[in-house]
């Protein structure tokens, strides 16, 4: 189980957390380790949906103003430069 955990700390995600056979104890700390994990998983795909959902909704809100000031400004210009951050050269 010692290894399975440290799989799990070096981002393995996808690692099984098997049931062993023994003590009672050491089946609860499987059973945790594997909820523990389980919560990991879902959080990081939230996370993953959440960008996805601001990126799209960004990209509709540049395109409704592109579209409401009649193609007058390069909002992705304006927001790089107002935010301080530079195209590469």
């Amino acid at each position: 189980m010692a290894t399975t955990a440290s799989r799990i700390a070096d981002g393995e995600l996808q690692t099984d957390v098997d049931q062993p056979t023994g003590s009672r104890e050491t089946a609860d700390l499987a059973a945790a380790l594997e909820l523990m994990l389980a919560r990991l998983r879902s959080t990081i795909d939230d996370h993953k949906n959440a960008a996805r959902s601001a990126g799209e909704a960004r990209d509709a809100m540049q395109r409704f103003l592109a579209e409401a000031l009649g193609g007058r400004l390069d909002v992705g210009a304006t927001c790089r430069t107002s935010c301080g951050h530079r195209s590469p050269p």
